[in-house]
């Protein structure tokens, strides 16, 4: 009889370790399927954060660029020199306004893999730290001029070197390679804003935006 109750209470033990072996999975099972779901909330959540971060780095380059007009006659970098003179390249004019930009930091977009953020302006310094198309039309008397904003503002819808001008919003867009359908702008008054492809393009048409407008990327 004792044994007989013991055979009972070992199967038992075996059936009660069989459902928890199997709630173990159900368990392990349901998780694996609740990250998957929040996957892509997390994707969309550190696209909108590091889209926050690159508008707030515009605008403190706005502040700086700002500041410095103020002490040079109310004129940017950039429209400060005489106008027959050969254009700098970007990174040059921001050497320019180093005091007032503080730190290089806020020169290269999160999003932006194909430049490398630093931490000090020093002999190293070029285009490769940064992120951002200068306005050379920009004009602190005129707040709606392009002063910065992604280097992936396109006319033809790939990231381009060199001097741009903006005539109309006909073929203007926000290239792949940065920001998804879509970029940040700084403007004369120091503001800035993210923009869809759409919503420059209005912009412009409305007039929000003058243009013809010369854009320096590289």
């Amino acid at each position: 009889m004792g044994s007989f109750t013991s055979t009972k209470q070992l199967s038992r033990l075996h059936r009660s370790r069989a459902l928890t072996l199997i709630d173990t999975l159900v368990v392990i099972a349901t998780l694996s399927l609740g990250i998957l779901a929040i996957l892509p909330l997390i994707g969309r959540d550190r696209a909108r954060s590091t889209r926050i971060t690159c508008v707030n780095n515009l605008r403190q380059m706005g502040i700086a660029m700002r500041m410095w007009a103020n002490d040079n006659q109310d004129r940017f970098p950039w429209s400060s020199t005489n106008i027959n003179e050969t254009i700098l390249k970007p990174y040059a004019y921001c050497l320019l306004a180093t005091n007032e930009l503080n730190s290089p930091k806020i020169l290269v977009c999160p999003e932006d893999s194909a430049r490398i953020r630093t931490v000090v302006f020093d002999q190293q310094f070029s285009d490769k730290n940064l992120s951002y198309f200068l306005g050379l039309d920009a004009d602190e008397t005129k707040p709606n001029t392009l002063m910065s904003g992604d280097r992936n503002l396109s006319t033809n819808n790939t990231i381009l070197t060199g001097q741009v001008t903006i005539q109309n919003s006909k073929n203007l867009t926000w290239a792949p390679g940065i920001h998804k359908d879509a970029g940040n702008i700084g403007l004369g008054d120091g503001s800035s804003q993210q923009v869809s492809t759409k919503q420059i393009r209005s912009m412009i048409d409305y007039g929000k935006v003058p243009v013809p407008q010369r854009i320096l990327i590289l």
